[in-house]
């Protein structure tokens, strides 16, 4: 059975290894680190969620609302004047449970919790696999694609979504 478990400071140690591990779907030049969690997990905006399922680790979600120096290095401030958005830092479903809807209940919730918490959008870098597949359902603007970016030979969209109840229902 599935379980959505919020991630915070206090637990992070029971799943910190399975996210870290989740990393390595994503080029090795741009994977997260230990530090970088804990630096999105000490912010107070911050959304993090694990799927479980019968104990065993499905994926992650993760977003915040990024600091000035976040929005120059991941290259948001061209983009968004507004201060009222969730950026998605990761987003990783374990290969073994894609196709199977974990990465659309991933996505929901955490949107759903972003519109509780009065954020208009959420916005992320999103490959040009499944998770845009799912952010496309959810009603994305696509804002700037990148061929190559970070120089790892895969494109990526920078990606906005205007949050509502009806464009969540849709996911």
């Amino acid at each position: 059975m599935l379980k959505l478990i919020s991630i915070n400071k206090s637990n992070w140690k029971t799943f910190q290894s399975k996210i870290i591990d989740s990393e390595k779907e994503f080029p090795k030049d741009i994977r997260a680190k230990r530090k970088d969690y804990l630096n999105v997990l000490s912010t107070k905006s911050c959304i993090f969620l694990a799927a479980m399922n019968d104990k065993k680790y499905v994926g992650t979600i993760s977003g915040y609302k990024p600091t000035k120096i976040d929005m120059s290095e991941h290259r948001l401030k061209d983009y968004f004047h507004s201060n009222n958005f969730i950026y998605v830092y990761n987003y990783v479903v374990n290969r073994n449970y894609r196709g199977k809807g974990y990465g659309k209940i991933l996505m929901k919730n955490l949107s759903q919790i972003a519109l509780d918490k009065g954020y208009k959008t959420i916005v992320g870098h999103f490959r040009l696999n499944n998770s845009l597949n799912i952010i496309n359902k959810v009603g994305n603007v696509r804002m700037l694609k990148y061929e190559n970016w970070k120089n790892q030979r895969n494109g990526y969209l920078l990606c906005e979504v205007k949050l509502s109840r009806r464009a969540i229902n849709k996911v």
